[in-house]
């Protein structure tokens, strides 16, 4: 990578955009995209659920896949298939159709989510890659935060399949720049074969692990709560709270700061703090923030 490194973290964080761009940039347009497609709000969800289903199977292939393919290659296959799958998603006709082409854009998401995520270990010692990840972060963070606003404003201007259009236009671009510019990071002799039995057993052997475990479990638990509340978004904002779609984006920037805020912390805080104890202490101040918020909405 030749040009200054910061420019490297943003297409590597462009490439985790996918992942909030998909998910929170069409929740503002669920009335209207259930409206015109005579979609129940429970249908509405599975456009949802086939989405985060295909993409946490996937994640458990893309990184071996890479291993033996390369980084690059499996990056261009992944935005290509997202790409093809928003148009797809834009066209579609029926509520299936969504919901199959939200599957596939599923399936392609994780693929650049996972590798983007492995490059800077392939280029980095371990301090260098957490402040790159830690940059990475902050910009997912700040995409996360933005994308129901953009998704509310451009379902309200052009309607609900211009959000759709939207993620083409960005899939596309960002396979041009990687096409361009990123180039191959996993040297040739760290390759591995893709093998399906070799995987599955190595998994096995990862989960009677109860240091893996645990690992999984501190990013799990973070994941599940964000997912589940971004999963009943549109109920809560929507039809409790009274908010408009171009008002979806307030709870979400709440929660885009807060991670911003501990990848800010993280970074700055890397080689000095053991990471084990960085969990620790992430985990009290969860604890602590969910106490207060069963707290208010218990009393108020």
């Amino acid at each position: 990578w030749r040009a200054p490194r910061w420019t490297f973290a943003v297409l590597l964080a462009a490439l985790g955009v996918m992942g909030p761009l998909s998910v929170d940039g069409y929740l503002p347009a669920f009335s209207g995209i259930s409206q015109t497609l005579g979609a129940t709000p429970v249908q509405m969800q599975q456009t949802l659920s086939a989405y985060l289903f295909s993409f946490g199977v996937m994640c458990l292939f893309h990184g071996a896949l890479s291993d033996s393919l390369g980084r690059r290659l499996m990056i261009l296959w992944g935005l290509a298939i997202f790409t093809l799958a928003s148009v797809g998603c834009a066209m579609s006709q029926s509520i299936a159709q969504l919901i199959f082409f939200r599957a596939l854009q599923g399936v392609s998401t994780g693929a650049c989510i996972v590798i983007s995520r492995a490059i800077p270990r392939d280029m980095f010692s371990h301090g260098d890659a957490q402040r790159i990840m830690s940059l990475i972060t902050i910009i997912f963070a700040g995409s996360a935060a933005l994308a129901p606003f953009v998704g509310g404003w451009v379902f309200v201007w052009l309607g609900w399949r211009s959000i759709f259009w939207l993620m083409v236009i960005f899939g596309g671009a960002l396979w041009v720049t990687s096409f361009r510019l990123l180039p191959e990071t996993l040297h040739h002799s760290h390759r591995q074969p893709f093998e399906v039995g070799n995987l599955l057993r190595g998994y096995l052997s990862l989960g009677r692990d109860p240091r893996v475990l645990m690992l999984a479990i501190a990013v799990g638990v973070p994941f599940s709560g964000t997912f589940i509340y971004i999963t009943s978004a549109q109920i809560f904002l929507g039809k409790h709270l009274g908010l408009a779609p171009t008002q979806f984006f307030w709870l979400f920037v709440c929660n885009g700061i807060g991670i911003l805020s501990g990848a800010w912390v993280s970074g700055r805080i890397a080689g000095q703090l053991a990471p084990k104890r960085q969990i620790r202490h992430g985990f009290v101040i969860m604890v602590c923030a969910a106490a207060v918020n069963l707290l208010a909405n218990f009393v108020f």
